[in-house]
């Protein structure tokens, strides 16, 4: 088949395949990595965005949107969280469109892509009901899949660090509040130690860390390393015992999450957004209810710390987050998944 991402959100900056292990990508941009290089291995990809640096990557042709010709004929177009172009002109097969994030906004019209394509793409039940109360796409319109992990990056394991715990999200989903929870863990368990990656140069913007850098500066024990490339970023999941993210951010899926599971690291989060499905509740990890919109700092301090004190318990999630991330949540199986739906609509079922 050939197949086409067409990736036009606005405030994206300039990538493509390379970068993913160079200096490493967003979540969204991750995942489309990810599956275009796994439909690579099968069938002829191409990647349209804001790159500069057009080429073949891990079988993937990447191109300029500017360069995108109405005259090519593809098998599969799939139209990824910004706005689509003219479908009704593009000559495919099979359009859909892949709301990967904040979808809801990010199209501003959807009568004008709806009788289009043929299903919108979510990638968890909370991002079909938060897409279904805020738009006009019907449930029987929707698609939904999961984001995953790529297999072999997480085949291997290294070690654990005792009681090394991991936050790798950007700094305004939750860092205001790990600063708050990390001081109590430190009280009950004083060789506690934290590592924080990313920042905003993900996103193409300036780090927005310094605020962040002074807090935490006060506090022992704590890595800020900030953006850092992926071999770093895994070596740091595998490593670490728990997964530590106080969000208030409604995340659609959480991939770090979910990664961090795959390197055998349990998540204790906040139960919010997708956050609910992507970790499995006293399984693969421990979920914090808020309160009143807030994250209730002593009780999420507590979980860690339960955690922590009990090695028998945390092994055991350990070993289930792993399972459950490589048995369900591997883009190979999700590649696959989607090959079998792209057959039955090019069929018209």
């Amino acid at each position: 088949m050939k197949v086409c991402f067409y990736y036009s959100f606005r405030d994206q900056k300039d990538w493509n395949d390379s970068d993913l292990e160079k200096e490493g990508l967003p979540g969204s941009e991750t995942a489309i990595v990810h599956i275009s290089r796994e439909m690579a291995k099968r069938h002829q990809v191409t990647v349209y965005n804001k790159t500069s640096r057009e080429g073949i990557y891990h079988g993937v042709r990447y191109r300029n949107l500017q360069n995108f010709d109405y005259r090519n004929h593809w098998d599969v177009i799939m139209v990824v969280r910004g706005q689509p172009p003219k479908l009704q002109y593009v000559p495919a097969k099979l359009k859909l469109y892949w709301s990967i994030e904040e979808g809801s906004y990010l199209v501003k019209d959807w009568s004008k892509v709806l009788p289009h394509v043929k299903k919108v793409i979510t990638i968890s039940p909370f991002h079909t009901d938060e897409l279904i109360r805020n738009t006009e796409v019907p449930r029987e319109k929707i698609f939904q899949t999961r984001l995953g992990v790529n297999e072999s990056e997480y085949q291997d394991t290294f070690p654990k660090v005792n009681n090394k715990l991991i936050y790798c999200s950007v700094p305004r989903k939750g860092l205001d509040n790990l600063a708050k929870i990390f001081p109590l863990v430190k009280r009950e368990v004083p060789d506690a130690s934290l590592v924080i990656t990313s920042d905003y140069t993900l996103w193409g913007r300036k780090p927005q860390t310094d605020e962040y850098l002074k807090t935490f500066s006060k506090i022992p024990s704590v890595s800020f390393l900030g953006r850092i490339n992926r071999k770093r970023l895994i070596y740091e999941q595998k490593t670490s015992q728990l997964h530590v993210y106080p969000c208030v951010f409604e995340e659609l899926f959480c991939l770090s999450a979910m990664e961090c599971q795959a390197a055998g690291t349990p998540c204790v989060c906040s139960d919010i957004g997708a956050l609910s499905t992507t970790v499995k509740d006293g399984v693969t990890g421990k979920l914090v209810k808020m309160e009143n919109g807030k994250v209730p700092v002593e009780e999420f301090a507590q979980e860690i710390i339960n955690l922590l004190k009990n090695p028998v318990q945390l092994a055991k999630m350990s070993k289930a987050a792993r399972e459950r991330a490589l048995q369900k949540y591997t883009y190979q199986k999700i590649v696959r998944e989607w090959e079998e739906s792209f057959k039955c609509w090019l069929q018209g079922k």
